[in-house]
């Protein structure tokens, strides 16, 4: 009994050894860095989604109280919504969703800057005490103004009487999720206009030319006469050869910009479109419409 009792007496009061504790190995902090990148990457990928689909419901809801404000010009204004824009000394404005060519030459012209077809049609529907509520709606921070001379060479700012003063007409326009100005689509002037390239068979690898004529106007000027215009609404309007047709801003690095979607306005009622987050109304498959068209068959795919 006595020798049991001083043995626990010993175990008790033996020094407590530390077991050396060992360190990460390299596998398993390869293994922590690698879950903690997946982390990093999924949630960057979760904001970017989230991001996306805000810009995505913005530019929706956008195009809904647009396209309100034209039904109930229609319903105000039985009859086809006018095609042009005429200001107060007679001047005569399209509304078409292209790009003017006069003031451009040769490869300028793919730079050249869009027709700013919401601004024209936005310049019909507030001028109505009865329409003009109808955009109320609107994001404030979304409207900007068009500085129409700047942008249309050849083209002077629209003037408007107001009592016996005649004054410049500002354009004011709208922009989507993305940061750029809606497009307008007056049956009009729908359709395609100028030389498309398509791919052939959707590979990229491969081109067919499709020549078309530019359309050409003629638009009364103030003074009585006329004003000869071309205009090009074509989905592709760049030349692939070189290897141009690969991502690219437009400015001669890499692939031009479409001119305009080439939709076809269903039962002549004209249509708001977004180019999308890419910002090409040629690349048909991420544009967001009022109402979507239907597009000609030599134009390509609606997903090109």
């Amino acid at each position: 009994m006595l020798a049991h009792t001083s043995l626990q007496n010993a175990r008790m009061n033996r020094p407590s050894v530390a077991r050396p504790r060992g360190g990460f190995t390299y596998v398993e902090m390869l293994v922590v860095l690698i879950i903690i990148g997946l982390l990093v990457a999924i949630s960057l990928q979760v904001g970017r989604a989230v991001s996306e689909g805000g810009r995505l419901r913005q530019t929706e809801a956008t195009l809904r109280v647009l396209d309100q404000s034209l039904t109930a010009y229609m319903a105000e204004n039985p009859g086809q919504f006018p095609g042009e824009i005429v200001d107060a000394r007679g001047e005569v404005y399209p509304m078409i969703d292209g790009r003017c060519l006069n003031a451009w030459n040769g490869d300028q012209a793919n730079v050249a800057p869009a027709w700013p077809s919401l601004g024209l049609y936005l310049s019909v529907v507030t001028k109505n005490g009865k329409i003009a509520p109808t955009i109320t709606g609107l994001d404030s921070s979304l409207i900007q103004v068009v500085n129409f001379p700047a942008q249309q060479p050849g083209f002077t700012q629209p003037e408007e009487q107001v009592g016996s003063n005649t004054r410049a007409q500002q354009l004011f326009t709208v922009l989507d999720g993305w940061g750029r100005p809606f497009r307008f689509v007056h049956p009009k002037y729908d359709g395609g206009y100028g030389d498309v390239f398509k791919p052939v068979g959707g590979t990229g690898t491969g081109f067919t030319s499709v020549g078309r004529g530019n359309l050409e106007l003629q638009l009364p000027t103030a003074g009585g006469g006329n004003r000869n215009v071309r205009f090009r609404r074509s989905a592709m309007p760049f030349n692939p050869d070189g290897g141009n047709y690969t991502a690219g801003d437009g400015s001669g690095n890499g692939a031009w910009v479409g001119d305009a979607d080439e939709g076809l306005c269903a039962a002549d009622r004209p249509y708001f479109y977004s180019a999308g987050p890419d910002g090409n109304p040629g690349t048909r498959g991420d544009n967001v419409y009022s109402v979507k068209p239907s597009f000609p068959a030599e134009s390509g795919t609606s997903g090109q």
